[in-house]
């Protein structure tokens, strides 16, 4: 697949994947982006197969918004491909369906945030703002925001802190969790950013600050 980058201003300051086969789809969102982002070049892919060849082709995509119901992957398929491809990349979803149960779904899943299809151009534009710098999304109104949501974590990622925080190695975190070995190194990634620290010990530090840990753990 021939990488589709639309034009961007020279030295853009990131790269964004959008994966949905709907072009009326690709071509608003390209619209605003060449707006409301000139700085962001945007590339296209109309399925998962061509997202994963368009991720290889272009290595610096930084961030990929996602529909989930694509011609060869529904549901949570496509954000697990990605994942496994590329663990440390964000994944923005973008879904029609935004009943709680689904946006709990992929933020559990580990995506960034969840964006609406349904929502106004003001309400993308935020949220883009929001997700390009590297921030994570809040949960959309009605859905719970527990210690894991509001902070960006999914209830995985916040029981791998919790061992974390107890000094367990990931071998004993894999264990506790039946997790494979590179599945937590991907969570404790995704902790690290999420949190803005570097290591185990600002994790712990900054589990316990955010009540995510007990203070004398």
């Amino acid at each position: 697949m021939a990488v589709q980058r639309e034009s961007a201003s020279p030295g853009a300051s990131a790269t964004v994947l959008l994966v949905d086969d709907h072009a009326i789809v690709r071509e608003g969102l390209s619209l605003l982006m060449a707006q409301r982002f000139p700085g962001v070049a945007l590339l296209h892919a109309e399925s998962l197969a061509q997202a994963l060849g368009c991720l290889q082709q272009a290595p610096d995509v930084s961030l990929v918004l996602l529909d989930l119901a694509l011609p060869d992957s529904k549901g949570l398929g496509g954000l697990q491909r990605l994942r496994q491809a590329a663990p440390q990349l964000r994944i923005v979803v973008l879904s029609a369906d935004d009943t709680p149960a689904t946006v709990r779904d992929v933020l559990q899943a580990g995506a960034a945030g969840f964006i609406c299809k349904t929502a106004n151009g003001s309400a993308l534009e935020t949220a883009l703002r929001e997700v390009l710098p590297g921030g994570a999304l809040p949960p959309p109104a009605g859905v719970a925001q527990d210690d894991s949501l509001a902070h960006g974590l999914s209830p995985r990622q916040v029981q791998v802190l919790r061992l974390l925080v107890e000094g367990a190695p990931n071998k004993r975190i894999c264990q506790e969790l039946k997790l494979a070995e590179p599945t937590v190194k991907t969570h404790l990634a995704d902790i690290f950013r999420k949190l803005g620290v570097n290591n185990r010990t600002q994790a712990a530090l900054a589990a316990r600050r955010l009540g995510l840990a007990p203070p004398s753990a």
